[in-house]
């Protein structure tokens, strides 16, 4: 029999979909989106998770629990913006190392609270247990929403957007793990203060303290949206499966910082792979069949059928979901 790993993780989703994705009374929204929407006494009540792992969401190495507490909650309200929907309550469940310290412990319900405080979400409960090993951290966010935005909603002949510029938390993880040890910035702070400085800090802040794009200024614009959190190629190759569309992004129209350019360089990297296959940018796609969206990036057009790439001389290169998957 095969091992998870092998299987890969779009394949796991899939499984899981068909056996869990079925309609039920006052489910408008199942298995396959941003998150989870149903009907509670006549509104539209949003509810998504997420969870953080040890050694494979972050390292303590190059981040703090005040980070990764922040980041945590962000890449839960970056779904519920990504429906269209506004953040509320807060469940939260801990597994911590017994050698923690008290100062770390405080240090993670520090970004748990400014976060929760830059979002107007309020904590209302959760769980608390020991770890044998690495900590382990989830939350649980609800949030109500007018209209639902799914991911399903897009035309042939729509335009595709996207809020913000791409690649910048790749990019800043890169830096961060080059730099090798963490930065004590909190949000509001500068990492300039922590000896990052000039074009390398908009990428640092993005990757330790990124904060989730608010649609509501375009939300009426939206035919369909998703954040990107694993990379622009592979959550834009979702948006299109659960549309039944193609795609083709311009690569020349893609919006990329000073910040990339620099850290790019610096480390050796390239900075259009990363604004390709990048995640935890938490920047939001959005279809629209207007031209324009003031303060929004056109980057393409979906289509028929097909996920394509074209460069500045026109030629078209076919993508599939390449990005980042845990399995």
């Amino acid at each position: 029999m095969a091992r998870i790993s092998e299987i890969g993780e779009l394949a796991l989703i899939d499984r899981i979909r068909a056996m869990f994705g079925v309609k039920a009374p006052g489910l408008a929204v199942s298995v396959g989106d941003d998150a989870a929407v149903f009907e509670s006494g006549g509104d539209m009540t949003v509810l998504t998770t997420d969870l953080m792992c040890e050694g494979i969401h972050f390292d303590y190495s190059y981040t703090t629990p005040y980070q990764t507490a922040f980041r945590l909650i962000t890449s839960n309200v970056s779904d519920i913006f990504a429906m269209g929907g506004r953040p509320e309550y807060a469940v939260l469940n801990m597994a911590m190392n017994g050698g923690r310290t008290e100062e770390e412990f405080n240090d993670f319900l520090d970004g748990i609270k400014d976060a929760c405080s830059l979002y107007g979400i309020v904590v209302v409960g959760g769980d608390l247990s020991a770890s044998t090993g690495g900590d382990f951290f989830s939350a649980t966010l609800s949030g109500r929403c007018v209209r639902p935005v799914l991911r399903s909603g897009a035309v042939p002949g729509d335009g595709l957007f996207v809020t913000g510029t791409l690649g910048d938390a790749a990019a800043g993880l890169a830096f961060m793990r080059r730099h090798g040890s963490p930065l004590r910035v909190r949000h509001g702070e500068s990492p300039e203060g922590a000896g990052i400085a000039g074009a390398f800090e908009g990428p640092v802040r993005r990757h330790l303290l990124p904060v989730a794009r608010d649609p509501s200024a375009f939300l009426d614009s939206a035919r369909a949206m998703m954040d990107i959190s694993d990379g622009l190629l592979i959550d834009t190759f979702r948006l299109c499966a659960e549309s039944g569309t193609g795609v083709v992004i311009y690569e020349e129209a893609l919006p990329l910082s000073d910040g990339l350019v620099a850290v790019a360089e610096e480390v050796g990297a390239e900075a259009l792979e990363m604004a390709l296959t990048g995640g935890e940018d938490y920047e939001l796609l959005v279809v629209s069949g207007r031209e324009e969206i003031e303060g929004l990036t056109r980057i393409g057009e979906m289509t028929e059928a097909g996920c394509f790439l074209a460069d500045s001389a026109g030629n078209m290169k076919e993508f599939g979901p390449r990005g980042y998957t845990h399995f």
